[in-house]
């Protein structure tokens, strides 16, 4: 499992609220493999694992993320080996790398059923993801805040990785205002946009007709100003979501930058 299903739901439970949480949900999967695993679009070449092997053996802690990775994608020279995986990411982990760290946590919140589930080390870890910048970490953080109740903590985290431009974060930062008895539904139709311009296609018409719920209770000003806010928004993805996603980009720099390779 690579999120956390949350539990913000709409005043008494409407349909439009269960189906939409859903869809995003399944969307967040996607979202999830395209960005922590390394793609079939970067060139990941059978001899990876064997150049990466001695760094990680020497307790480099990046080398053993990324040897986590070849053996949970099966890619690079690896066999598809969730244990293993799990054995290199917790050592990465250990050794204060944030990625090792996050899968580390994805492990032990069930992924693959590797590892018994431990809902305490899943969030010690992804926290420590979480803390470091990674957006994933931050969304699957706010949900197990929002599991445990804590909503103003899972709102934090929610907009700290949709202000990434991970989209069902915006999505779910943009539900949990609106949701909100005083929350702001200027700020809560401001992401729901983004959220949409982000993922268009995987904007339904349950989260169409919630946009049009909300515009409906709103001024023409307080519209505007919605309108204003999402189209001057930018992502700013950190340094760390932006290295998880660069794949084999840096596996090739630590190679290259390692005397050992």
């Amino acid at each position: 499992m690579l999120g956390v299903r949350t539990t913000f739901t709409a005043p008494h439970d409407t349909p439009w609220a269960l189906h939409t949480m859903k869809l995003w949900q399944r969307q967040l999967l996607v979202a999830v493999l395209a960005l922590c695993s390394l793609g079939r679009s970067w060139a990941i070449d059978a001899g990876t694992l064997d150049r990466l092997l001695p760094l990680a053996d020497q307790s480099n802690r990046q080398a053993q993320y990324h040897v986590g990775m070849l053996y949970n994608n099966g890619i690079g020279g690896a066999p598809k080996d969730p244990r293993q995986a799990f054995d290199w990411f917790l050592k990465s982990a250990q050794g204060g790398d944030p990625l090792g760290a996050y899968k580390a946590g994805c492990y032990f919140a069930g992924q693959f059923g590797t590892v018994a589930m431990d809902n305490e080390n899943a969030l010690h870890w992804k926290q420590l993801a979480a803390d470091a910048g990674y957006s994933l970490a931050q969304y699957d953080v706010g949900g197990m805040y929002a599991k445990a109740g804590d909503h103003a903590k899972a709102k934090q985290w929610w907009k700290s990785a949709a202000d990434q431009g991970f989209a069902p974060a915006a999505y779910q930062y943009a539900l949990a205002l609106g949701q909100e008895a005083d929350g702001s539904k200027v700020e809560a139709l401001a992401y729901l946009r983004i959220a949409r311009a982000l993922a268009p296609r995987s904007v339904n018409a349950s989260a169409l007709a919630l946009q049009d719920t909300w515009m409906a209770g709103m001024s023409h000003e307080d519209r505007a100003i919605a309108q204003a806010i999402a189209t001057a928004w930018r992502p700013l993805p950190s340094p760390l979501s932006t290295l998880a996603a660069s794949g084999s980009q840096a596996i090739d720099a630590l190679l290259a930058s390692s005397p050992a390779s």
